[in-house]
């Protein structure tokens, strides 16, 4: 089968838009228990963490952190929500992948601040509870992320 032979960044984008099939991987089902919206809350290194993951069926993925209660940076600037977009599909063991690689914030609208990063992740689902078991980088260090799943009981 073909694979496209990009940088990582750009493959995952692509791979997100474009037919997975092109890409030599198997496209998330529709149906799958993954797909919905996890809510995790935890210790950050100022302030308490609330974070939002999104996982829709076509496999695009999109993970907001805010951070209640720490409003303005010690320089007096307001401090606003980071906004992560990329890609998840289904990986072994009923586990998946989560590719974030895309980061920024939004202001009104509009980006103000844009990087390219390489999140890595494997989640996997116990009931209502989404949590690591995969953190390819250390983005979020030594502790774990413990999502739970928006109207499950």
């Amino acid at each position: 089968m073909y694979r496209l032979h990009l940088p990582f960044v750009v493959r995952t984008a692509l791979c997100a838009t474009l037919a997975w099939a092109a890409c030599g991987q198997a496209a998330p089902a529709a149906s799958s228990r993954y797909v919905g919206t996890y809510h995790a809350v935890r210790a950050g290194a100022d302030s308490v963490q609330d974070i939002t993951l999104t996982l829709d069926a076509s496999g695009s993925a999109r993970m907001i952190t805010k951070y209640p209660g720490y409003t303005k940076t010690a320089a007096g600037q307001p401090v606003y929500p980071w906004v992560e977009t990329g890609a998840w599909r289904p990986a072994r063991k009923g586990a998946i992948d989560l590719n974030l690689t895309e980061g920024g914030v939004f202001v009104a609208g509009s980006r103000i601040k844009r990087t390219l990063e390489a999140t890595k992740l494997g989640l996997v689902l116990t009931e209502c509870v989404l949590s690591t078991i995969r953190d390819e980088n250390s983005t979020y260090g030594t502790s774990e992320l413990i999502f739970r799943k928006a109207g499950c009981d």
